[in-house]
């Protein structure tokens, strides 16, 4: 297809600049319609006429139908075998495993069809519904194509039927088959009429082996066929569409290339042919790179188009082969995601609400990536990002863009712990804690207004390793608010956090507030959540700290109340042991 598009340039490069650019444009807006129409024959296949993907890629297709009848009264295509072809350039070539267009049109005898200016859209649909109808052969069918498009008798649409459908079957003279015998003028006369040739080649006289080929010709001719066939002309075509491009200077003329562009895009796209998008994009943004100063149109040529292609009108085709994409290679998966990384940031306006309708757990996960690296690179609100998103996405999202995002990526996860929903709170601290351990350190000053649930989660990850910092925190806040806390699972929790991250610096400080005798604790009174808590820590350090000689003490205590708080962090460093 590409080839056929480059060999049409090329011969335009013969012509002055202004029918060059003329030429260019009209082999480019017929190259977009039929993209088009080939795309809303696909999806009238795959969805009911009144389905809302059908009805767009109807309206698409009239567009850019429409685009070309602005210069132009008709658009006639000629059908060979699983091709079509505008002015004898190929313009469209059927896959051996969709045969959409082309076969039904060839096999019943059409030999060109031409839409005429004033078509309207219902004609387009009909016509659609028609080949749609149509597009595999069945025996027991009560008409063909060619029947039906007579019947429905479209006023903007001719089309040439070959009566001759079966000239190329061997005609069969019955005169030889008479039974009666032919007299000798007869024979005679017969053998006048029929045609004699110049002369007559004795195929046996030939040598046997001089039409064989041999080893080596036969590899090079297979090198010759894979050569041609994996050939990628992209970077051809782009060639010349540099040169054109160079010699404009009009927005219009910018815009018909964008507009061919964006159409083999969307194609390749329904086809699942990413690496030929990468490649694509890759060259379209060299071209920008190199235009001349005096070329802004060329120079804005890349971002215009990485802008267009980034709408649902052209990326909700992926809709139609998620399955494809989920069984896919590692490879094309790494493909798609780099194609949709190079688009804007804006494009996750177009990916969020894509993800409900994906359905396929690894595909998920590809776009959730993509949409987390695109937060971070963009000016974008994180919390109006996860305000927009499915709830079933958000914690997956925040976790994934805690681990991709960019250098900004701390801060926004610390606004979202600002967020009013407790969950995302949530998110965004586990998130933070995977990024750093000290991030938790950070948010420890807002642990008294929190939730239950956050506070929770503060004191987890704070008791996730031994530090200095977390020690030092928590230490201060139980001392300055000793008397304020009543929430018992808060403190203890303080302290469970504590006996995992503190120093054996902090043991003297423990067995004070553990082993301290007073009135209440004598009498089995003593209630005191701090007591229990140092008991609690206590039984959280290492063994070698000697921190077990304190609490046997505590288990051996006169007073009531210190073993009572022996016992209960005994209980409490257990249920610790088979949170782990």
């Amino acid at each position: 297809m590409i080839i056929k598009i480059f060999m049409q340039m090329t011969k335009t490069l013969d012509a002055s600049p202004t029918e060059r650019s003329q030429t260019a444009k009209e082999f480019l807006a017929v190259k977009s319609f039929v993209a088009a129409f080939v795309l809303a024959l696909k999806n009238y296949a795959l969805y009911p006429e009144n389905h809302s993907i059908s009805q767009k890629s109807l309206s698409t297709a009239k567009e850019c139908l429409d685009q070309y009848f602005a210069g132009h009264e008709l658009l006639r295509l000629n059908i060979e075998e699983g091709k079509l072809l505008f002015q004898e350039e190929i313009v469209h070539q059927d896959k051996p495993d969709e045969p959409f267009l082309t076969t039904p049109l060839f096999r019943d005898g059409i030999q060109w069809f031409e839409f005429r200016e004033g078509m309207d859209i219902g004609e387009l649909n009909t016509f659609l519904n028609l080949l749609t109808k149509h597009r595999s052969f069945r025996e027991e069918a009560e008409d063909d194509l060619s029947t039906a498009l007579w019947e429905a008798d479209l006023p903007h649409l001719n089309y040439k039927v070959d009566d001759a459908i079966w000239m190329g079957e061997p005609i069969v003279e019955f005169s030889n088959l008479k039974a009666s015998p032919i007299s000798k003028e007869q024979t005679e006369e017969r053998t006048l009429e029929s045609p004699t040739f110049a002369g007559k080649v004795n195929l046996s006289e030939t040598e046997e082996g001089s039409f064989k080929l041999n080893f080596t010709e036969e590899n090079k001719i297979k090198a010759m066929i894979h050569e041609e066939e994996s050939r990628n002309c992209t970077r051809d075509c782009l060639d010349v569409l540099a040169l054109i491009l160079r010699e404009q200077q009009s927005s219009e003329d910018y815009l018909t290339v964008t507009d061919f562009l964006v159409g083999e895009v969307q194609y390749a796209l329904s086809q699942a042919e990413f690496n030929y998008i990468l490649s694509f994009l890759e060259s379209i943004e060299n071209l920008s790179q190199t235009a001349p100063p005096d070329n802004p149109s060329l120079q804005n040529l890349s971002a215009n188009f990485r802008q267009r292609i980034s709408t649902p009108e052209i990326l909700n085709v992926l809709e139609q082969v998620w399955s494809r994409i989920n069984t896919a290679t590692d490879a094309l998966m790494n493909a798609l995601s780099k194609f949709l990384l190079m688009l804007p940031p804006e494009v996750i306006d177009t990916l969020i609400p894509m993800l409900p309708r994906i359905k396929h757990p690894r595909v998920e996960n590809m776009f959730i990536e993509v949409i987390a690296i695109h937060a971070g690179a963009g000016r974008i609100s994180i919390t109006e990002l996860v305000d927009t998103m499915d709830e079933r996405f958000v914690q997956r999202f925040i976790a994934t863009f805690g681990v991709v995002g960019a250098h900004n990526t701390t801060q926004l996860l610390f606004d979202l712990t600002k967020h009013t929903s407790t969950k995302v709170r949530e998110y965004a601290i586990h998130a933070l804690a995977e990024r750093d351990y000290e991030n938790i350190c950070k948010l420890f000053s807002r642990i008294e207004n929190e939730q239950p649930a956050i506070q929770r989660l503060i004191c987890k990850y704070l008791g996730q390793q031994r530090s200095s910092t977390a020690e030092r925190l928590l230490l201060a806040y139980l001392e300055k608010k000793r008397h304020k806390i009543t929430n018992r699972e808060h403190l203890l929790d303080c302290y469970r956090a504590l006996g995992r991250c503190a120093g054996p610096q902090t043991i003297p400080l423990l067995q004070k507030i553990l082993l301290q005798r007073d009135w209440k604790s004598l009498l089995g009174l003593s209630m005191d959540p701090h007591r229990q808590g140092a008991a609690l820590s206590l039984f959280l350090m290492p063994k070698e700290w000697n921190t077990r000689s304190i609490l046997n003490s505590a288990a051996q205590s006169f007073f009531p109340g210190i073993r009572r708080a022996y016992r209960i962090g005994q209980k409490e460093s257990r249920k610790v042991v088979r949170r782990a």
